[in-house]
């Protein structure tokens, strides 16, 4: 990852190459998505379209969704409801950035 302010943010990933023939999709038994089953999950997203879409799928996918726009929010969010899985983003403004708040909400 390479990140420079007023320029952006550029993502590398190198996956290794495959040698062996690989199976077609009509080949390969579908998968079945693992859906919660009622979970509340804290998402935490400065960005409101990106958090509109997230809070969306995960509730898809049968979680009960709690949605914050930074970190204090987010804290507050967690005194007044159980939370069992913290979706954060890793940069936020506010001056608590996504690591700060997954120790923050470790030690309550």
């Amino acid at each position: 990852m390479y990140s420079e302010p007023g320029t952006g943010t550029t993502f590398r990933l190198y996956l290794p190459r495959v040698v062996d023939e690989v199976a077609s999709a009509e080949e390969r038994p579908s998968a079945q998505l693992l859906g919660g089953r009622g979970e509340t999950v804290l998402a935490v997203e400065d960005n409101a379209a990106l958090r509109r879409v997230v809070v969306r799928q995960l509730s898809e996918l049968g979680y009960r969704v709690l949605e914050a726009e930074n970190a204090a929010e987010a804290i507050g969010v967690m005194e007044r409801h159980g939370v069992d899985l913290l979706l954060a983003d890793v940069v936020m403004p506010g001056g608590t950035d996504g690591v700060e708040l997954a120790s923050q909400v470790q030690e309550r």
